[in-house]
């Protein structure tokens, strides 16, 4: 007897490969649908399926079954492997879509794909066993239990209207699976593991982990409740008169809250959203001057204050140091000429403090906590710069005085071949800020640049991007060096189970990504057989990850989810499908060079249902 295969979650992992093909004349599939409590399912309709059952693409022709539940499928082409997709022909019915936000319409029973064997387990999902057609006898795959659709009906209480309650349903790894925005979320939920998180503007967000059970539409009420946000009031005086127009900043390190000064200095800092953006209570927090509309003036303020919830804190900022935050004063000078340009105190390790922007002979006031600092200044019109080591100790202004500019600033230069990029970064602490060359026609240049140690990154799309270290004294000639093509990425993706190779036309997409710059690469939107091949951009030498993933919204489409969906293949089925609990889970750290990297049998595993 065929084992059933519940809703969907056979879809993704079966390896199957049928072309299209005529039937193997007079012979048929025989079976029978069933719900779950044993009752005939009549009007159902059954087809044969090649790859995983993708929208209908190579499926054999449609029958539907009588008032038994009983179908008669003519036989596909004899050698063949084929599924057997059991759904409600509700299901092709128009529903509320728009972008990737899809409310199926509603239907009996879940959309069911059938194989000859394979099971289901909290962490992986065996590989599905096609049928294999054959050409001298009929295939009597058995009596099939389909179960009804499943939902949840959350009731929202404690938030009024003017607070836009929500209600979102998440899969394990995060990603959204619907969302009461896109309506009726009380059935079209294929059973699994979730997360109901409900929230409100100005309200406690609250979780609910739970596991949905085949035709299960399961109920919670949720009061949420109302957080009196903390927030930072006050006034920003220099030299006595109020500043409009400057941006306040409280940050703790990760997030940032900021208020711009009206016309007499006030600031407000606080939240108009849910928790997620509040300020938080009781941690430390920073809280300075990042910006003024003068522009001679920033990082004053306090370098740690405690707010509370529900209250407000009344923090006033001058140009006076404070008890955990001095103040270096100063003015930057050519002698002979008009100076103007940038002034910035770093860390010792080149982070960014605070920069001011001034002209000439302006004085300027830095706030910054205690501690040793790098400041520089350069004057790109003149090509002079300043830098020296200050010392800041809290409660104190240090007094710099005339600071004058007279040492010439550095330049890069050299050839690169057309197509090209030039970014130079600082090696020695100086600065952490990308300076891009400009590249014009074969030569690029890189002027206004403190003397010191620098990387030189050249990159061109489609090649490997190569790093070369200078030291830079007054002008450097560096020509761009020989980039290798950068070829591709490419393996093969296997279940962790038992090592088999994962379908052709699985829906695993791959992205090459990197700790400093992100995602370089992926494979093609339309590329999903077990043999994936990436190609990336800009990459240099050194280590990177593949990771697994369910495809962008309609990828199997060959559009992207910003786009409209096409009514030729939405909704989009199986672990990409909206409203379902499945998700792809695989990682492998590798190094690249240049040319063809084969990074060989890649693990990926199916989570997140029951």
């Amino acid at each position: 007897m065929a084992a059933l295969v519940a809703a969907c979650t056979a879809m993704v992992m079966v390896v199957v490969g049928m072309p299209a093909a005529s039937a193997a004349a007079g012979y048929v599939v025989t079976g029978r649908l069933v719900s779950d409590d044993g009752k005939p399912l009549a009007g159902l309709k059954v087809r044969a399926v090649p790859a995983a059952g993708y929208g209908s693409v190579g499926s054999s022709k449609t029958v539907t079954t009588n008032a038994k539940g009983d179908f008669r499928l003519p036989m596909p082409k004899a050698g063949s492997r084929f599924l057997l997709e059991a759904f409600d022909p509700a299901r092709t019915a128009t529903a509320d879509t728009w972008g990737d936000c899809v409310e199926p319409a509603r239907t009996k029973v879940l959309t069911t794909f059938i194989g000859s064997r394979g099971k289901q387990t909290f962490t992986d999902l065996d590989p599905i066993t096609g049928y294999k057609a054959r050409k001298s006898s009929h295939i009597r795959s058995g009596t099939h239990r389909l179960s009804a659709s499943s939902g949840f009906d959350v009731k929202v209480e404690g938030a009024t209207s003017d607070a836009f309650p929500s209600v979102e349903i998440i899969r394990e790894d995060g990603t959204y699976a619907s969302t009461s925005n896109c309506g009726d979320l009380s059935h079209g939920f294929i059973p699994g593991r979730y997360t109901i998180e409900v929230s409100a503007y100005r309200f406690e967000t609250k979780r609910i982990r739970t596991t949905l059970e085949r035709g299960e539409v399961e109920k919670h009420t949720v009061v949420l409740d109302d957080v009196p946000a903390a927030r930072v009031t006050g006034t920003l005086t220099i030299e006595g008169k109020p500043v409009p127009d400057a941006l306040v900043v409280a940050t703790d390190g990760d997030d940032r809250w900021f208020s711009a000064t009206d016309a007499n200095g006030a600031y407000d800092i606080h939240t108009y959203w849910n928790p997620t953006d509040a300020m938080p209570a009781d941690e430390p927090l920073s809280v300075t001057v990042q910006s003024t509309n003068d522009a001679r003036f920033a990082g004053l303020g306090r370098t740690k204050i405690v707010l509370k919830d529900g209250v407000t804190t009344q923090l006033d900022i001058s140009d006076a140091p404070t008890a955990d935050r001095g103040v270096v004063r100063g003015r930057f000078v050519r002698t002979g000429r008009a100076s103007s340009g940038t002034a910035e105190l770093r860390t010792l390790s080149g982070a960014l403090v605070a920069s001011v922007e001034l002209g000439n002979r302006d004085v300027f006031l830095i706030g910054a906590p205690a501690g040793t600092y790098r400041l520089a200044y350069v004057d790109p019109q003149g090509d002079r710069f300043s830098y020296t080591t200050v010392r800041v100790a809290a409660g104190t202004t240090t007094q710099l005085g005339n600071v004058k500019v007279t040492r010439k600033t550095a330049k890069i230069y050299g050839k690169v071949p057309r197509g090209f990029t030039v970014v130079v970064r600082a090696l020695d602490g100086k600065s952490h800020t990308p300076t891009w060359g400009d590249v014009v026609r074969d030569r690029y240049s890189i002027e206004d640049l403190i003397p010191g140690r620098y990387t030189i990154e050249y990159a061109r799309s489609g090649y490997v991007s190569k790093n070369i270290s200078v030291n830079v004294r007054t002008t450097k000639r560096q020509d761009a060096p020989r980039l290798q093509k950068a070829g591709r990425v490419q393996g093969t993706i296997v279940y962790k189970a038992n090592g088999k190779r994962v379908p052709d036309d699985a829906m695993v997409h791959v992205e090459m990504t990197s700790k400093r710059t992100g995602r370089v690469g992926e494979r093609g939107i339309k590329d999903h057989d077990s043999s994936f091949s990436v190609k990336h951009r800009y990459a240099t030498a050194g280590k990177y990850a593949l990771k697994l993933v369910a495809p962008r919204g309609t990828a199997r489409c060959g559009v992207w989810i910003e786009e409209s969906v096409s009514k030729t293949c939405s909704p989009v089925e199986g672990i990409n499908s909206w409203r379902s609990p499945y998700y792809w889970d695989g990682r492998k750290i590798f190094r690249l060079t240049g040319g063809t990297n084969n990074v060989g049998k890649v693990q990926v595993v199916m989570r997140g249902g029951l």
